[in-house]
């Protein structure tokens, strides 16, 4: 049997696509896409007509990869506008996640949203879905392995599109993307996110202290406390603590310290310099962020310096931190000012590439918080953070 008339076009009209989009994979998909589109035409049409092939599968592909960019475009800026939104705690069957997932679905190639469909939502077993398709089994499981990971890597796209590239680039991180599920993907990102930070914490704990002089200077820590009215019967809660450097300094203000970090190793390195000083009124405990094993109000104040872009979920954060706080307690956030360098993600494992200070107040008042002040500050960027474009550091204040 004669290969179709288009069949020689294929490279061509994969490279046109490439160039388009950007993307190798899902180029593939929708020349794929493109030229199923042909064979249909053709059976259509049979010998009635002559047909330029070529033009033909230009315009088609042309059509399919602008409709493709403009969906991509419209979810990225609806994130852009409101980043948080993804990232709040949310059971399945959230209607923004049910949304988000609609959304990425019709972005993609016909065949991968029918067979995601066909076994994700209908449940329909294999050789079912090798009869409808046309397709031997095996050929459906690798078109759905496909599918599954195009929709994955649409959705670390769409919620976090500054350093999705850093993550899906990198070998060392592709269980990320088959830990998701294209159903319920909120959750497993979330778990994944974390393992993945604290590993790079186990790792790295030993350099931490030097990673931290190279980011800001050591009077960072003399102007946080100036913005704290700290006093000798308090009790201060600093939420991730690291090695300890913050709660150490405070520890000279107040009667007691409780520095809280999710990783141990970073932990024990923090006791050991409690050791070494002599000192009896800091304490360090491991627990997370978004849970913190501490009652309701039972500090009187709490900070958390340069960690809340670590926080996979920051309002969950702000949440417990308002539970903890005794009433008049004052919470003060400060972090990196919003930016685009995806590099400092790999150097530094900051889930988010900053915030937006105004982003964070309405945080503040969406956990109610009252007496609300920010403040943002340069001078105290070492020349390394200079040197990646950060703009600087925020702080933002409330008081329960």
């Amino acid at each position: 049997m004669m290969a179709p008339d288009f069949m020689p076009y294929e490279g061509e009209i994969y490279g046109f696509i490439k160039q388009m989009i950007g993307d190798g994979e899902t180029a593939r998909d929708i020349c794929q896409d493109v030229f199923v589109k042909a064979v249909q035409f053709e059976r259509r049409m049979g010998n009635t007509m002559a047909i330029n092939w070529r033009a033909w599968l230009y315009r088609v592909a042309k059509n399919m990869s602008l409709n493709y960019l403009k969906f991509r475009k419209i979810r990225l800026e609806a994130v852009a506008e409101s980043p948080e939104r993804l990232h709040r705690s949310s059971p399945p069957g959230d209607v923004e996640t049910r949304l988000l997932i609609r959304s990425i679905m019709e972005i993609l190639p016909e065949r991968h949203r029918r067979v995601i469909e066909l076994r994700d939502v209908h449940g329909l077993s294999y050789a079912r879905i090798a009869e409808v398709l046309g397709l031997s089994q095996s050929a459906v499981t690798s078109l759905l392995n496909r599918a599954r990971e195009n929709f994955r890597r649409e959705y670390l796209l769409a919620v976090a599109p500054e350093w999705v590239g850093t993550l899906t680039q990198s070998t060392g991180y592709a269980d990320l993307l088959r830990r998701i599920d294209p159903l319920n993907p909120q959750h497993d990102l979330k778990q994944a996110l974390k393992a993945h930070v604290q590993r790079y914490f186990s790792e790295n704990y030993a350099q931490w202290d030097d990673v931290r002089d190279q980011l800001v200077a050591e009077e960072w820590i003399d102007w946080l406390i100036e913005q704290m009215p700290l006093h000798q019967q308090m009790t201060v809660l600093d939420i991730g603590t690291g090695t300890g450097h913050c709660a150490l300094a405070l520890a000279g203000y107040v009667a007691q310290v409780i520095g809280l970090d999710q990783n141990e190793k970073m932990l024990e390195r923090a006791r050991q310099k409690v050791r070494q000083r002599g000192m009896q009124n800091v304490t360090f405990r491991q627990g997370d962020f978004e849970h913190l094993p501490l009652p309701d109000q039972s500090v009187d104040a709490l900070v958390c310096n340069l960690a809340l872009h670590h926080a996979v979920d920051p309002l969950a954060v702000l949440r417990e931190c308002r539970r903890v706080l005794r009433p008049q307690g004052q919470l003060l956030v400060c972090d990196f000012l919003r930016h685009d360098q995806a590099g400092v993600w790999e150097s530094l494992r900051n889930v988010w590439l900053g915030f937006d200070p105004q982003t964070v107040e309405r945080w503040f008042h969406e956990v109610h918080f009252r007496s609300i002040q920010v403040r943002s500050v340069r001078r105290y960027l070492r020349p390394l953070m200079q040197k990646h474009r950060i703009p600087g550091i925020f702080c933002v204040s409330g008081l329960k």
